[in-house]
């Protein structure tokens, strides 16, 4: 589990070239991107494997049909580790 914050498009500000990095790596217009999202671990909390993915036949709701599932994630690491990584 972790801490998190979603900085949302109009927050942009410095994150603007943060963006226009990731969309020259992967190579996908950041149009097509959600929101970006910050994440803090504390010791002892960590990051789940897990699938960014559902299936929308399983939904009910018409505004859950019309989202998209996500096709990449784009992590960045910004720690000071002292020992042991």
């Amino acid at each position: 589990t972790s801490s998190y914050a979603w900085i949302g498009t109009h927050q942009l500000g410095e994150m603007r070239s943060v963006r226009n990095k990731v969309a020259e790596l992967i190579r996908v217009p950041m149009e097509l991107a959600e929101d970006m999202q910050v994440l803090e671990y504390q010791k002892g909390q960590h990051y789940h494997s897990h699938h960014d993915y559902f299936d929308p036949s399983f939904y009910a709701d018409p505004a859950l049909k019309t989202g998209a599932n996500r096709f990449i994630t784009v992590f960045f690491y910004l720690t000071t580790v002292h020992e042991g990584g």
